[in-house]
């Protein structure tokens, strides 16, 4: 009779411990952070990114790294609005994340803005940013 009522208290204090070690202190910060955005970008977990990434811009709307990565989320799963304005972030806060001009100018030309991807372009030329594939966007358009 011991052995079975052993096994349910066990399993009941095992997941107890469980949630109090590793699921607690997370709930308990319920602060998205910007290391967990771009893991999930980088797990190619977009739609998760997005909603991490989207929170930390609220807390730090000054981030340029997390317009970054939130516009190059909202540029994987094609929604090029939302990457636009990220990505435009990305390249104006500071400090600039020079990479993302050539995403930006992708963007926009994905948009037909072809007058508005020709100048971030030319910035990207003019800096020496991926020189090649610069080149590639140039000839592109």
């Amino acid at each position: 009779m011991r052995k079975i009522f052993f096994l349910p208290v066990f399993i009941v204090l095992a997941n107890l411990l469980f949630v109090a070690y590793f699921i607690a202190p997370a709930c308990a910060a319920g602060k998205a952070t910007l290391e967990d955005g771009i893991a999930q970008y980088k797990e190619e977990n977009y739609e998760e990114a997005i909603e991490l990434l989207t929170q930390v811009r609220q807390q730090e709307p000054g981030s340029s790294e997390a317009a970054f990565f939130l516009g190059m989320a909202h540029k994987q799963i094609l929604d090029f609005p939302k990457a636009e304005e990220n990505l435009r972030d990305a390249v104006t806060l500071t400090p600039k994340i020079k990479e993302a001009l050539l995403d930006l100018a992708d963007v926009l030309y994905q948009q037909g803005k072809l007058e508005e991807s020709k100048h971030w372009i030319d910035i990207a030329e003019k800096e020496h940013i991926f020189p090649a594939r610069t080149a590639f966007f140039k000839g592109l358009i």
